[in-house]
């Protein structure tokens, strides 16, 4: 029982990591969108590195809501469906 508890409680803490850690990628990737929407200035190489590292951080996102996505339990499992009957 208490192997349980503490195995809850690592999954509880490393899902709020997980969501603190999305949260800030989602504020920087934010900010990094608004930058490219304004325009980098032309033929400057620090603009290229900057949108290649926003391009980076879109896919970071991605797939970071993927696993986050898969990690969250399957609320239907193990449900009894009401709608069946056995005859």
């Amino acid at each position: 029982m208490e192997t349980t508890a503490r195995s809850w409680k690592r999954k509880k803490e490393f899902l709020h990591a997980q969501s603190k850690r999305q949260e800030a990628l989602e504020n920087l990737v934010h900010s990094e969108i608004e930058w490219l929407r304004r325009g980098a200035k032309a033929r400057t190489r620090k603009s290229k590195a900057r949108i290649d590292k926003a391009n980076e951080l879109i896919g970071d996102l991605a797939d970071l809501n993927e696993r986050n996505r898969l990690a969250q339990p399957n609320r239907f499992l193990g449900q009894r469906s009401q709608d069946q009957t056995i005859d």
